[in-house]
């Protein structure tokens, strides 16, 4: 039997179950021919979740990749804070608030106005931004749900997945 691909070889099953199925004395070639599908089926089935679980190890180290580059871009900004903070301490030490090089300028400048809320409950309401998401507890729903009790407005559901091991 030719290589076929499993959506073939699911069509093929198929097609000789109904004609196993529409026959009255079902021939030992057509079993042989279903129970090679099935053989090849189980093969290909296997190769996909070879593929499967290559893809899932090649997604932890990207996932471990971009976590050591997040720690590292945070260690990076964190050295440059504190070089720019070792700077101006330095210029201020000197008393100087800017010094020139020939390819540089640092100086001393203001930054824009920002607002310190040191208590919100002082504040006027029309200052005041309330967020409220309502959420549901699940857990606690799971739960009773499991029991048996009937909850409006939440079902008990039970669904399936394909696990690989």
């Amino acid at each position: 039997m030719e290589s076929l691909k499993l959506y073939e070889l699911n069509n093929a099953y198929a097609e000789l179950m109904d004609f196993a199925i529409c026959e009255t004395e079902v021939d030992c070639e057509i079993i042989e021919a279903l129970d090679a599908i099935k053989d090849e089926a189980n093969k290909k089935i296997e190769n996909i979740g070879y593929v499967i679980k290559m893809m899932e190890g090649e997604i932890d180290t990207i996932k471990n990749e971009i976590d050591r580059l997040k720690a590292r871009k945070t260690a990076g900004e964190n050295r440059i804070k504190n070089l720019k903070k070792y700077i101006e301490n330095s210029m201020l030490v000197m008393d100087k608030r800017k010094i020139q090089t020939p390819l540089m300028t640092f100086s001393i400048q203001k930054n824009p106005p920002s607002v310190e809320v040191f208590n919100i409950e002082m504040l006027d309401e029309k200052y005041r931004r309330v967020k409220v998401e309502e959420s549901a507890d699940k857990k606690a729903l799971l739960a009773d749900l499991k029991e048996g009790k009937r909850i409006d407005g939440a079902i008990l559901r039970q669904t399936e997945g394909l696990r690989i091991r």
